[in-house]
């Protein structure tokens, strides 16, 4: 017969618990705040609505329950954490997902139920929420981090107490392994529902479960997962170093962090500074960009890598990290004139006169020269003008006979996006377009012998 518990005759060792963590649940409710609880119907949720429970009372705790309409028996484990929660006298908001998925993938349900958590914190004004992350999910976790080369913050995740999108996430049950866990749940009578799908490695993490696991834990025999929620904990402390440091040695200002000397110098710091300049403005770079970007701002001259909607900027002279919003492209158009020409757009045009030397004709051709810059054509009649480039523009390449779209070059040259909006287009005064910076320049001006050309330079504004 099942056990009618109360907050009297559950108990558990509040000293096994993530001290960390159990001291913010306390400065939480010090300062007269409720709780948010994940709730799942899972032996881990199930245990953390306990600890819940004892630790602040059931009129300060919130259940939350997210039914993701996946599994065949979500309904039945949404009806099993009503049932629960009205048992232990505790608010229950429960949703379920009402538009479809056009994929279901870890990442996508992961998201869903977040975006609940977060709306449903915000509407009950609770500042933190609870969540059962255990030992096991740490090492899963370092795992899955280490497939995606991820740095250090990345390799320190869950941590016991963390900060998202406003809401504070506490995991009070990260010191304890599953096991443990179902042992006093079954000591007290408390059922909980299993998760049919943990079993199946159709997803990564259960994969990883499942099968990667138990291989470790064989190869090493040890127990892998407390080796790596002991390697965590140390990753994090090497972290709150490089971040205490990285304040000291940093100052922000809007869209852009001046660096001191040190940091400008420190490949972590100017790493942490590009993340966090990053994420504070919703943009988003491949690991590969950032390594690269790095590497030039090292160098200690300007660096500049191209965003979804901007540019990423490395000043030297000022030391200083910053994000250019790209603007929406106007029309243009001004005309040639020999030595520079500034653009609207920003950047500049030099035409000048050149004496093609054998030699030089011989580089040319070789394609010595970066396209992105310059461009050699023969010395035409009439006048050249630049302009904003169009959708339709196109023109013949050197080597080709049909003209091609100036946008499918540049895409075939895997030109960034926003850089292909910001070069300019060269015409002639007849409006036959002859280069864009990054191409070739059109087949019918092109050098056949040495003498006098003329010398297109581009340099942008960034």
């Amino acid at each position: 017969m099942e056990q009618t518990l109360s907050p009297e005759n559950f108990f558990f060792d509040q000293n096994a618990l993530e001290q960390s963590a159990l001291a913010e649940i306390r400065k939480q409710l010090a300062s007269g705040k409720k709780l948010a609880v994940a709730l799942s119907g899972g032996s881990d949720s199930v245990f953390l609505l306990y600890i819940a429970k004892l630790l602040c009372g059931n009129k300060n705790i919130t259940a939350l329950h997210f039914n993701h309409k996946v599994r065949k028996n979500a309904d039945v484990d949404e009806e099993f954490c009503k049932t629960l929660c009205k048992k232990l006298d505790v608010k229950l908001v429960a949703k379920s997902r009402q538009k479809s998925l056009k994929k279901i993938s870890e990442e996508s349900l992961r998201k869903l139920r977040g975006d609940f958590f977060e709306k449903e914190c915000k509407k009950l004004k609770i500042d933190a929420i609870l969540q059962g992350h255990i030992k096991t999910d740490v090492a899963e976790t370092m795992l899955m981090r280490l497939m995606r080369g991820s740095a250090l913050e990345g390799l320190c995740a869950p941590r016991p107490v963390a900060k998202s999108n406003g809401l504070i996430k506490i995991r009070p049950i990260l010191t304890l392994a599953k096991p443990e866990i179902q042992d006093v749940l079954k000591k007290f009578g408390i059922k909980w529902r299993e998760d049919e799908s943990n079993f199946s490695s159709i997803f990564l993490r259960n994969k990883i479960r499942n099968e990667v696991l138990p291989l470790f834990e064989n190869a090493c025999g040890a127990n892998f997962a407390s080796s790596a929620f002991r390697t965590r904990k140390l990753l994090e402390e090497d972290a709150r170093f490089i971040e205490d440091a990285f304040l000291r040695e940093t100052k922000p200002e809007g869209k852009k962090i001046f660096l001191s000397d040190f940091a400008a110098s420190s490949q972590a710091l100017l790493r942490r500074a590009a993340q966090k300049l990053l994420a504070q403005n919703g943009q988003k770079l491949r690991a590969g960009a950032v390594d690269l970007f790095l590497d030039e701002c090292l160098k200690g001259k300007s660096a500049q890598t191209s965003l979804k909607t901007g540019f990423m900027l490395f000043n030297p002279k000022e030391k200083s990290l910053e994000i250019i919003e790209a603007k929406p492209a106007a029309k243009w158009e001004i005309s040639l004139t020999f030595g520079e020409n500034k653009l609207p757009i920003g950047g500049s045009i030099f035409l000048e006169e050149a004496e093609i030397s054998s030699a030089m004709l011989e580089k040319i051709k070789g394609g010595h020269f970066d396209e992105s810059q310059f461009a050699f054509v023969r010395p035409m009649p009439s006048g050249l003008f630049a302009r904003n480039t169009e959708p339709s523009d196109a023109y013949a390449p050197i080597g080709s006979k049909s003209k091609r779209l100036v946008k499918d070059m540049m895409s075939a040259k895997k030109t960034p996006v926003l850089k292909r909006k910001s070069f300019p287009l060269v015409c002639l005064s007849s409006g036959e377009a002859i280069w864009s910076p990054s191409l070739a320049i059109a087949d019918f001006c092109k050098l056949n012998d040495v003498g006098r050309a003329f010398r297109l330079t581009y340099k942008p504004a960034y």
